[in-house]
């Protein structure tokens, strides 16, 4: 939880303070979408063994196993929009 609040805080600080220094608006703006992604996936996935249908209930193995692969696809998700925002603050290499 530390971590996407230190995120939101230093995403926020770039663009209240340093606006200039995003070298790839594109890049940025893909780290942020996928950070929200994987808040929104974390949610769901704690929301998922309460959803209740008249089917056949899943096992509970099952729903174990969705919630690790749901953690995880969070996880992945707030790595790649790391890497993806830091590296929309990397200076462009100048080729001489």
């Amino acid at each position: 939880m530390w971590l996407n609040v230190a995120f939101i805080v230093c995403v926020f600080g770039v663009l209240t303070f340093k606006p200039e220094r995003i070298t790839s608006h594109v890049r940025f703006k893909v780290g942020c979408y996928l950070f929200a992604l994987s808040l929104i996936v974390a949610t769901v996935s704690i929301l998922f063994p309460n959803i209740n249908t008249d089917a056949v209930p899943p096992s509970r193995m099952n729903v174990a196993i969705g919630l690790k692969l749901a953690h995880f696809v969070s996880i992945l998700l707030f790595a790649v929009s790391f890497i993806a925002a830091v590296t929309s603050l990397m200076p462009k290499s100048s080729e001489h």
